[in-house]
């Protein structure tokens, strides 16, 4: 029994939320480096990475702050949306993170081509955070969020894994950096529900 449980009465996570093996780890395999850090000038920073790896916390964390427009497509709900958002925010002047799994080369190119259309350099940040440990930290999200954020079914893990095209660097020609998993701390509950 958990100790909402015993001590709140209740409901505990069903069994399918906690039917998973747990990824091994270690706390030395994760990245020390600094995080990125916001430009002074306009620009596009694209989030590249398997869902639940930390791209969204990255985002609040480091870039909303300085503030950088967030195209999501969690949030959004379809690609035309977001490209749409996209091409406003870039024509506005604003600088832009692009928080989406980015698998292919060709999910990325419409974004690359807007951006060099009007000049505005494009980073990326590939986040490198491990399957196991990503389907590991979306359980532990949609419990922690009592399902306001629902687990993301394991098939699109898998999907992500099949189709990552990671051509990016030689797509962009610019700044592109590999960010591997880094325990990124928020206020308790700044980020489990948006």
């Amino acid at each position: 029994m958990t100790p909402e449980e015993v001590f709140l009465g209740e409901d505990g996570p069903t069994k399918d939320q906690w039917e998973y093996t747990t990824p091994r780890f270690s706390v030395e395999d994760f990245g020390n480096d600094a995080l990125p850090q916001p430009k002074g000038t306009q620009e596009v920073v694209m989030l590249v990475g398997p869902p639940a790896s930390g791209k969204s916390t990255l985002f609040k964390l480091v870039f909303e702050p300085a503030g950088y427009v967030w195209i999501n497509q969690d949030v959004l709900r379809t690609a035309a949306r977001c490209v749409k958002k996209f091409t406003e925010a870039v024509a506005a002047k604003r600088s832009v993170v692009i928080d989406r799994q980015n698998v292919t080369v060709e999910q990325r190119a419409n974004y690359i081509s807007i951006a060099k259309a009007a000049g505005v350099p494009v980073r990326c940040i590939i986040v490198r955070t491990s399957l196991d440990l990503a389907q590991h930290l979306n359980k532990v999200r949609a419990i922690t969020t009592r399902d306001a954020i629902p687990a993301i079914p394991d098939m699109v893990y898998h999907m992500f894994k099949k189709n990552y095209q990671g051509t990016l660097l030689l797509l962009l020609r610019s700044l592109s950096l590999c960010l591997p998993f880094c325990a990124l701390v928020l206020e308790p509950s700044a980020h489990l529900v948006s």
